[in-house]
C-alpha cells in the first residue's frame, strides 16, 4: 500500500459534507467536499498492489479513514475496477450479460454484475464489483449512489480524436473519443513509462490515427517533470493537462499538490446520470 495524498477532513467543524468515494484495482481515493460550495476540505488516497487479498485490502483501507457520518448529506460511491464493459442499447440483451462480460474480462469469481444506463449515448456500462465490496457499502453507505467511473467520464466532449489518459497508482485507464463518439475504453496495469507510450501507441495503430494528429488529455499521478510525461511527449504533439472548473477550492494543505492530480474526482462530483 502507498499512501499517495492523506489531506483528512477536520470533522470537529460543524458543516454537512459531499463525499466522493472512488475505489478499484487501483487502490481508493476520497474526496470530501463542503456541501454548499465545491471547496475541497479534504483528500485521501492510496494506491495498492494488486495480489490476491486486494479486495480485502482495499475495504481495510476505507475502514481506517475517519468519517463522521453525521455530517454527510450526499455520498458517492464510484467503482473502478477493470471488467467494464459498454454496449450500445439496441445490441443489449440481459441474459447475455455473463457471457459479454467473461468473453472480455474473463470469468469472475465472486462478483456481481451491476449496470449503469447512459441515456446520452443510448449505452449500458456493464461491470463487475467484489460482493464482499457491494456488501460493505450497503451496509455502512445505504444512502449512497453508486455508479461506475467510466459511465461518467466518457461524457466529456471532444473535438475529433482524443485520448484521455488517466494515471493512477501502477495502473492508467484510456477513454478513446471522436467528437461525441466513444471508440474504446480500458484499463491497464504498468510498470513502467515505456508500457504506458506503449499502450498509447497501440490504441492509435489499432485505430487508424497518426500520434501526430491525436490529442492526448493527461490527469492523474503524474508531473509535467516526470519521466513518464517525458516519454509521453517524445512521441505525441498535443498533449495536455485537464484542468479544474475554476469553481472549485482547495483547502491550503493541498496546494503542494498539482491539480490535475484531482481533475477526475472533482468532474465526478459534479456528474448526472
Amino acid at each position: 500500500m502507498k499512501t499517495i495524498c492523506n489531506i483528512p477532513h477536520d470533522w470537529t467543524q460543524d458543516n454537512q459534507v459531499k463525499i466522493i468515494a472512488e475505489i478499484g484495482d487501483f487502490g481508493i481515493s476520497i474526496m470530501i467536499l463542503h456541501d454548499k460550495s465545491n471547496h475541497v476540505n479534504g483528500l485521501l488516497v492510496f494506491g495498492i498492489d494488486l495480489g490476491d487479498e486486494i479486495y480485502e485490502d482495499l475495504l481495510t483501507l476505507f475502514k481506517n479513514v475517519e468519517i463522521n457520518r453525521s455530517q454527510i448529506k450526499e455520498i458517492r460511491v464510484f467503482y473502478n475496477f477493470k471488467a467494464s464493459l459498454f454496449v450500445p442499447q439496441k445490441y443489449y440483451n440481459p441474459m447475455l450479460n455473463d457471457h459479454m462480460i467473461n468473453l472480455m474480462h474473463g470469468e469472475g469469481f465472486e462478483e456481481e454484475i451491476k449496470i449503469d444506463s447512459i441515456k446520452e449515448y443510448e449505452m449500458f456500462n456493464l461491470y463487475r464489483v467484489p460482493n464482499n465490496v457491494i456488501n460493505y457499502f450497503k451496509l455502512n453507505f445505504p444512502e449512497a449512489k453508486y455508479y461506475h467511473s467510466s459511465s461518467h467520464q466518457i461524457s466529456k466532449t471532444s473535438e475529433g480524436y482524443v485520448i484521455r489518459c488517466l494515471v493512477f497508482y501502477d495502473s492508467i485507464k484510456l477513454i478513446l473519443q471522436n467528437n461525441r463518439s466513444l471508440i474504446f475504453t480500458q484499463q491497464y496495469q504498468i510498470k513502467s513509462p515505456e508500457n504506458v507510450v506503449y499502450y498509447l501507441l497501440n490504441c492509435c495503430k489499432q485505430h487508424d490515427i497518426s500520434p501526430s494528429e491525436i490529442i492526448i488529455n493527461i490527469s492523474g499521478m503524474i508531473s509535467v517533470d516526470s519521466t513518464l510525461y517525458e516519454h509521453i511527449y517524445n512521441y505525441f504533439l498535443n498533449v495536455n493537462l485537464e484542468q479544474h472548473d475554476n469553481q472549485f477550492s482547495f483547502v491550503e494543505t493541498l496546494d503542494q499538490f498539482p491539480k490535475h492530480f484531482f481533475t477526475h474526482l472533482t468532474e465526478l462530483s459534479q456528474c448526472e446520470l
